[in-house]
């Protein structure tokens, strides 16, 4: 699991440690993650609720520095002020609404988590954009890298390198159309029906 703040490009990654890490380590010749790799990880309650610091954190900032921007405020301390609440954070994942967050989702219900905490958070599925903005013929992440992120090396099974690669792909595309990206994506962002993903995953 993996991200990147946008604004400031801070970063979050981790491996996950399977429940079973026999499986696991079967596959191992297709996702590329060594044994050692996956027995060192943390498991997925503690990297999730890292990760959900992560994501609290980057509001804060966001917050931090919306707050030291106005030049006025010296002028005001003395005066009582309206909190600014902290900026909503969006969740990009290129097929997102049906593979990301169902996988969290259900990686919380197998682990006796709380979904309720992913409402905190927008989403957003940039394929949603890609197949608006008709990006490429190929949709799929790596088509959308051919295209239009040729310089950036996508290596597979790394979400890390997924959200790099998707955060090239966005800005050449809002490029591409002449937008600010903030303007182009705006259209998709969206509540995470966590529930209609329950009743989804219990029929699968």
């Amino acid at each position: 699991i993996a991200g990147m703040v946008e604004r400031t490009k801070a970063k979050f990654a981790s491996t996950v440690k399977p429940m079973n890490l026999d499986a696991a380590a079967a596959s191992a010749i297709v996702h590329g993650i060594g044994v050692d790799e996956m027995h060192n990880s943390p498991p997925f309650p503690i990297v999730f609720e890292r990760f959900l610091d992560f994501l609290r954190g980057a509001a804060d900032t966001a917050l931090a520095m919306h707050l030291d921007s106005d030049d006025e405020s010296e002028q005001f301390e003395d005066m009582p002020s309206l909190q600014c609440p902290p900026p909503e954070i969006v969740l990009a994942a290129h097929n997102g609404v049906r593979y990301d967050g169902p996988v969290i989702v259900h990686e919380c219900v197998r682990h006796g988590l709380s979904v309720a905490r992913l409402g905190e958070f927008k989403w957003l599925d940039t394929l949603h954009v890609a197949q608006a903005c008709k990006f490429a013929p190929c949709l799929k992440l790596q088509c959308l890298v051919n295209n239009l992120a040729a310089e950036q090396q996508l290596c597979a099974h790394r979400a890390l390198d997924d959200v790099l690669a998707l955060d090239v792909v966005l800005r050449n595309g809002a490029e591409q159309w002449s937008m600010q990206l903030a303007q182009m994506v705006q259209p998709f962002v969206l509540d995470f029906d966590v529930i209609s993903t329950l009743v989804d995953l219990s029929f699968s």
